[in-house]
């Protein structure tokens, strides 16, 4: 689906926009999207609801012990889950929060609502998201004891509707994929650009005399690698958001190795990175970091056959990463300032981090990051 001038439309607008109310929720029921009409439904507002549990969201009536509301929604749920295919449930009646004339808190209105639950599927056939979409049939079940003729309109409204959101869900569908199909592809050319990149880096040293330009050359060739090992793992990944950390971190330190010819009986590298995965805005930073810093490791700390260990370490939400080493150390004087010790202070600056050097028995540098 394209617009007039070949671009793709602003699909999270049409879907804001849309006249149904619609929600999308992720494999762990946390909301991800929701519609304009869904809010005013539910008299809820989009900031205050993204991010968060479905039920935590939308409690069951605590007024009411037989409530089923939460209960019957979280096996439709599952059931979409397990099996992949859409499920409609039967009227429900699960009552929603209101806001309180008094400001005193919240009260819980009498709802009936008609729910079905529609997947959409990854390029594997694994349920990645569920539309949630709703109709509010609190006026159709009031009446249902009024004349026939204004109960089968009712219906037959409701019929209509439920087919024109169904359609409306099969584009909403196809436009995400569409939409992951994209930013795939983006990964993809990005990363080969940063390859052919590096590979004119590979060339030029290769013409280059001066040792101080060669080792440039080298270092920058590294980082760029670094970089684009970064967008193969978004590439790979189910989520195309995220970087698994653990995953980009073996791949850095077996190119690493392998670029400064480490003798693996001499010299051990230890990975203790958490098996977690970052926001893009903060695996490049911390993935340069580590980059430069296992460099510095594997090329000084270990000189005229020493033996040793670099352990790197990064936990699960990047507020603690470090990298040390029991080689030789920094001799008792400060640590000098390198491009590369230049470049770790400006990414850790950029994610809000300090940085702290130590050297006793080898060189520890720990880079630390407030919690968010």
């Amino acid at each position: 689906m394209e617009s007039t001038d070949g671009s793709l439309p602003d699909f999270q607008a049409l879907f804001q926009a849309g006249p149904d109310p619609y929600l999308v929720v992720d494999r762990d029921f946390r909301i991800v999207a929701v519609a304009d009409a869904y809010l005013k439904a539910t008299m809820t507002r989009r900031q205050d609801i993204l991010g968060r549990h479905m039920f935590d969201v939308f409690p069951d009536n605590p007024d009411e012990i037989d409530a089923t509301g939460v209960s019957n929604l979280r096996a439709s749920f599952a059931q979409v889950l397990r099996s992949g295919v859409a499920h409609f449930m039967a009227v429900q009646k699960y009552d929603i929060r209101e806001p309180s004339d008094t400001g005193s808190g919240s009260i819980f209105a009498e709802h009936y609502w008609q729910p079905a639950n529609f997947p959409v599927l990854d390029d594997r056939a694994r349920v990645r998201y569920i539309i949630h979409r709703v109709v509010d049939v609190t006026e159709l079940h009031r009446l249902k004891n009024s004349s026939r003729d204004v109960q089968e309109r009712l219906e037959r409204d409701l019929y209509l509707r439920a087919r024109e959101i169904e359609h409306g869900n099969e584009l909403l569908r196809e436009s995400l994929l569409q939409k992951e199909t994209l930013l795939r592809e983006i990964h993809h050319r990005v990363k080969n650009n940063l390859q052919v990149i590096a590979a004119l880096l590979r060339l030029q040293a290769q013409h280059v005399t001066d040792q101080a330009a060669q080792t440039a050359l080298s270092e920058m060739d590294g980082r760029i690698r670094a970089i684009a090992d970064i967008h193969q793992t978004l590439y790979s990944s189910f989520d195309l958001a995220r970087v698994d950390m653990s995953e980009f971190a073996t791949q850095l330190a077996k190119n690493l190795l392998a670029v400064y010819g480490v003798d693996r009986e001499r010299v051990r590298l230890q990975l203790e990175i958490a098996s977690s995965s970052l926001d893009i805005g903060l695996a490049v930073p911390c993935g340069l970091i580590l980059n430069e810093l296992i460099s510095n490791a594997l090329k000084h700390a270990f000189p005229i056959g020493r033996r040793g260990t670099v352990v790197a370490t990064l936990d699960e939400h990047a507020e603690l990463l470090s990298v040390s080493d029991d080689g030789v150390g920094l001799g008792g004087g400060p640590a000098k300032v390198t491009l590369g010790m230049q470049l770790v202070h400006l990414l850790a600056e950029q994610i809000g981090a300090q940085v702290r050097v130590e050297s006793e028995r080898g060189t520890r540098v720990t880079v630390t990051r407030a919690a968010t």
